[in-house]
């Protein structure tokens, strides 16, 4: 059976909700856990060439989207030495 991606999918999906919103990156974890779903069920219905089109679907999602997270993740960070940087705490109203 092909590689369904799933939990790598499920983790993209996670980190572009809490870390970065990334509303791309978001959505490309969803498809990708969609497709990664459809795998397992292609393959056991003998749809190989399906199952394994869909874990290619699945990957590159995956791929994508981590490139996307750690985008973003790399500017918020500079986001935030920059404004700490500026002003410290007062900058960001605390």
């Amino acid at each position: 059976m092909p590689k369904t991606w799933l939990t790598e999918s499920v983790v993209i999906t996670a980190l572009s909700a809490t870390i970065c919103c990334n509303i791309i990156s978001l959505i490309l974890g969803i498809i990708g856990i969609v497709k990664a779903n459809s795998v397992k069920n292609k393959f056991m219905q003998g749809d190989f060439a399906g199952a394994e089109s869909d874990s290619n679907s699945a990957k590159i999602m995956v791929i994508i989207g981590g490139i996307l997270v750690a985008i973003s993740a790399i500017f918020s960070i500079i986001y935030l030495v920059i404004v700490l940087g500026a002003g410290g705490a007062a900058a960001l109203g605390l």
